[in-house]
């Protein structure tokens, strides 16, 4: 019997300018009780069975001396699928994708949570378990001026995700990407899909430490 994979977790503390050290917290789990993570809300007509075996990814945001302002952040997302036999798919596919919540896919914001010491929380799945990977970059962000101005900078980046292949999900590990490049690989998409917003660099004073 093949085991199901167990929960990974990842923690780092980060410092932008003009705030306080900051710690976030990330799991992926499997999604073994979709009642309880709220799939079967999102989604009341599918089966509880649809859902097991998927990820279910929690980051969470603590600002140690910081509060109101001062401790607002905002996650966004991209994902990716790639079928595992692209012979028998369309051309587009394998093409990263902005991921909003449905809520917010029509309005002019690239985050899919943002405000005081928010919580990313992601527990994608798919329906018919066709042979293919899904992978997501999450990055953590900051407005210089907090709620001021429409530009955004990266503090980090993590990748996570899925495969599923002859019907069996297996869940990928955990890690950190490398911020400046996977952050500069995604800014003509946000720049071209979001007018109004400016997309910046990494700040080379944000300092990033993992472990913790």
């Amino acid at each position: 019997m093949t085991s199901k994979p167990q929960t990974q977790s990842l923690n780092c503390s980060f410092t932008v300018p003009g705030r306080h050290p900051t710690n976030v917290h990330i799991t992926i789990k499997p999604n073994t009780d979709p009642k309880r993570s709220g799939s079967a809300l999102l989604f009341p007509s599918q089966p509880l069975s649809s859902f097991l075996d998927f990820p279910a990814c929690t980051a969470t945001v603590t600002a140690l001396s910081n509060y109101g302002y001062a401790a607002t952040y905002g996650w966004i997302q991209f994902v990716r699928e790639v079928p595992l036999h692209p012979e028998t798919t369309d051309a587009d596919s394998g093409v990263w994708e902005h991921d909003p919540i449905p809520i917010t896919a029509d309005l002019n914001t690239p985050f899919i949570y943002f405000g005081i010491a928010p919580t990313l929380f992601d527990a994608p799945f798919r329906i018919h378990r066709t042979d293919m990977e899904w992978t997501s970059w999450s990055f953590l962000t900051y407005i210089e001026d907090s709620v001021m101005t429409k530009e955004i900078r990266p503090i980090f980046g993590f990748e996570w995700g899925f495969r599923v292949e002859d019907g069996e999900v297996s869940i990928k590990v955990l890690r950190m990407v490398d911020v400046s490049e996977a952050w500069e690989s995604q800014r003509d998409l946000l720049e071209e899909k979001f007018p109004g917003w400016r997309f910046g660099t990494v700040d080379g004073e944000v300092m990033v430490k993992e472990g913790g």
